[in-house]
Order: structure tokens, then sequence, then C-alpha cells
């Protein structure tokens, strides 16, 4: 069993600064970035504006392993998208871009000024 540390890699795909943290030998760095690539070709081809506002919104994306496919954090304005999520082939580039878009309307809440303590949940969750 190897027990060297993971190594994050930094990258840029479409403009937006992206954190790799490849924990798994059996994924390919680069086959994540592709995917990642090929969901962002789609909102940038369907919704541009969400890509530019995501460029401005989020500090960077980071590829990594977690317990949801997506999720924003706001105290330090990444966007996470899950590792295996990106790696899978038996399902399209749209849900990972759906899901990066769901995010990205949580970091432009966010970026809007709206405080954690006044922000209706449900409402942003609908909203997004």
């Amino acid at each position: 069993m190897d027990n060297s540390p993971i190594v994050p890699t930094m990258h840029v795909v479409r403009g937006v600064p992206v954190l790799v943290e490849n924990s798994r030998p059996d994924i390919e760095t680069s086959a994540v970035l592709q995917r990642l690539d090929e969901a962002l070709a789609l909102i940038e081809q369907y919704q541009p504006w969400r890509l530019r506002h995501l460029q401005r919104d989020v500090r960077h994306i980071h590829v990594v392993r977690f317990p949801c496919r997506g999720a924003y954090i706001p105290g330090q304005r990444i966007c996470v998208t899950e590792l295996t999520f990106l790696a899978r082939r038996d399902i399209t580039a749209a849900p990972v871009a759906s899901s990066i878009i769901h995010e990205g309307m949580h970091a432009r809440v966010d970026r809007m000024g709206v405080r954690a303590e006044g922000r209706d949940r449900a409402r942003e969750e609908r909203l997004c």
C-alpha cells in the first residue's frame, strides 16, 4: 500500500483555476480535467454568462474525494466537484455541468453579499 502524500496540482480550465487532489491511483488526472473541460464547454456554449460569473465568483474549483457530487465553501469561495463523479464515463458531461452551475449559483449569492444569517436556504436552493 502506497502511503505517499497526495500532491495537489493546479490547472486552469476555460479560465477557471482548478485544484486537483487526486487520491485515486486508478483515476487519471488528465481524464478528470478533460471531463471538467467538457462540462465547462457546455456551460460556455449554452449559458456563457454563467461561466463568466463562475470565473469571477469562485477562487477555484477543487476536485477532490467528497461525500457528495458538489458543494460551495463560502468562507473560502471554493466550488468542490467530486473526483469520482468527474471520472465516471457512464454519464454525460451535462450532469457535471448542472452540478457546477448549481454550486456556482451559491457562489453568486455569496458574492452578491447576502449574509448567512439573512439567507432563506430553501429559496436559495430553488434559485440554484
